[in-house]
């Protein structure tokens, strides 16, 4: 519902998501035990790995529908307690590879609560540094929870990433 999409875009553009991979992604209620088994879930009344599946599905159509433009790339950073590297993906315009690790995400157990936001976004944003200066960055940070603030990380400025002529905007 309410989607629509942009068509016929013809400069170059990198597109990373941050996508939450914690427990909060595992059942459909939040609170209480519900995200700590299908068992769990289902007493609450939820659906086990429902937030993650529509996650997934999100994810690739986002790969699909963003590298059939020319000179399109998607990178991915799954984030949990950390940014493993086997829950990402730089930069990149294989589909196939991409897909291959939304598809993973369910093979990899969801981990706890502690949601280092900020170290996928910063390892987003040192992917984005790396993009040649006439590409238009987009970043996509998606959290379905409370974010650990504690990381020792901290974003304070940033290049006009979007080339828009204003620094620090959020495009």
């Amino acid at each position: 519902r309410n989607v629509s999409y942009a068509q016929n875009i013809t400069i170059p553009i990198d597109i990373i998501s941050v996508a939450d991979l914690t427990t909060s992604m595992a059942c459909s209620v939040a609170g209480g035990n519900c995200g700590n088994g299908p068992g769990q879930c289902s007493a609450c009344g939820g659906v086990w790995l429902l937030p993650l599946n529509y996650s997934k599905q999100a994810h690739y159509l986002l790969v699909n529908r963003i590298l059939s433009m020319k000179g399109a790339r998607v990178g991915i950073k799954g984030y949990h307690s950390s940014v493993p590297p086997s829950r990402s993906h730089n930069l990149s315009n294989n589909s196939f590879s991409l897909n291959t690790t939304i598809t993973g995400w369910d093979t990899q157990a969801l981990s706890g609560s502690n949601r280092k936001l900020c170290l996928a976004i910063e390892e987003a944003r040192d992917n984005f540094l790396a993009s040649p200066s006439n590409v238009s960055r987009v970043a996509i940070v998606m959290s379905a929870g409370a974010i650990d603030q504690s990381s020792g990380c901290e974003i304070t400025s940033a290049p006009d990433w979007n080339n828009n002529g204003f620094p620090n905007d959020a495009g």
